[in-house]
C-alpha cells in the first residue's frame, strides 16, 4: 500500500472512531478528497484536534466543522473545497499582495487562499480588530476559535434582529479594520458578522485586501452599500453610505 494510501485509512478509521462519539452522523455522507484527508490526518497527528464532530455550515467555497482541540476545547475547520472552480475567478484579491504570485494552478490557488486568510485574521488581532481568531492552518484547513457554545455558534446578523447599536459598532469594526489594521473586508454582508454578547465580530476575511490595493476603494464601497442595506432595511436609522466611506477612510 502506497504511502498516501495509508494516511487515508489511518485518518478514515480516526474520523469513523469519532463520528462514534458525536451526535453527528456526517461522516458516511461526506467526501473528503485525497489532499484534505492528508491535511485532516497532519492536525490529528500535530494534537491540534482530538476529533471532529460534525459540520456546522457548508458554503460555495468551504464547508465548516466543529472539532475539538486536545486541551477538549471547541474549534472551528473551515474547510476549503479543493474541487471549487469559484478561486480561479478571484485572483484580483491576491495577486496585487506583497510577496504573492500569479497562480495558475487551483490547488495551490486554495492553499494560498487559506494561508491568506489566517494572514489577515492573524494582522486584525495584533491591531484589536474584532474578529474571529486563528489557530492554524495547514493546506486547506483553517483552524478557527469556536464563537459560540457547546458547537452551537453564535448566530450572525442575518440570523438576528439587529439594533441601531449593532450598526454602530459595525461602523466602528469597519474603521478600526482599514484604519488599524489597513485592511478592506473585501467581501462583507450580514452573513459573515457574528453577533455576540461582547458585540460584533466579522469573520470570513479570505477576499481581504489592503488598503493599497488597486480596488480597495470599489470594495470598501460595496461592503458599505450591502450593510447600508442591510441595517435600512431592518427600520434602522444609517449615515448615506458615501458619508461613511469618507469617515472611515477619515477624509473630510
Amino acid at each position: 500500500m502506497y504511502t498516501y494510501d495509508k494516511i487515508i485509512a489511518k485518518t478514515e478509521n480516526k474520523l469513523k472512531k469519532t463520528n462514534k462519539r458525536s451526535n453527528h452522523r456526517f461522516i458516511p455522507n461526506t467526501s473528503f478528497d485525497k489532499n484534505t484527508m492528508i491535511a485532516l490526518h497532519h492536525l490529528f497527528n500535530s494534537n491540534i484536534i482530538s476529533y471532529v464532530n460534525g459540520p456546522l455550515k457548508a458554503g460555495k467555497e468551504s464547508v465548516l466543522f466543529w472539532a475539538v482541540d486536545k486541551n477538549g476545547n471547541d474549534v472551528a475547520l473551515k474547510i476549503y473545497l479543493t474541487t471549487n472552480s469559484i478561486f480561479k475567478k478571484r485572483h484580483m484579491y491576491i495577486r496585487y499582495r506583497k510577496g504573492s504570485m500569479y497562480l495558475n494552478n487551483s490547488k495551490n490557488t486554495i492553499e494560498s487562499w487559506a494561508k491568506q486568510e489566517f494572514q489577515n485574521l492573524k494582522h486584525c488581532i495584533r491591531h484589536n480588530v474584532s474578529v474571529v481568531k486563528p489557530i492554524y492552518v495547514f493546506k486547506n484547513i483553517l483552524v478557527l476559535n469556536f464563537v459560540g457554545v457547546n458547537g452551537i455558534p453564535n448566530k450572525t446578523l442575518a440570523e438576528s434582529i439587529p439594533t441601531q447599536h449593532d450598526y454602530t459598532c459595525f461602523v466602528q469594526i469597519l474603521t478600526d479594520l482599514y484604519r488599524n489594521a489597513k485592511l478592506v473586508h473585501g467581501d462583507l454582508s450580514s452573513f459573515n458578522i457574528f453577533k455576540t454578547n461582547d458585540g460584533l465580530m466579522f469573520f470570513d476575511l479570505s477576499s481581504s485586501v489592503p488598503i493599497s490595493h488597486l480596488n480597495a476603494n470599489m470594495l470598501l464601497k460595496r461592503d458599505i452599500y450591502n450593510m447600508s442595506n442591510f441595517f435600512k432595511n431592518k427600520g434602522l436609522v444609517v449615515y448615506h453610505p458615501i458619508d461613511v466611506f469618507y469617515s472611515v477612510k477619515n477624509v473630510i
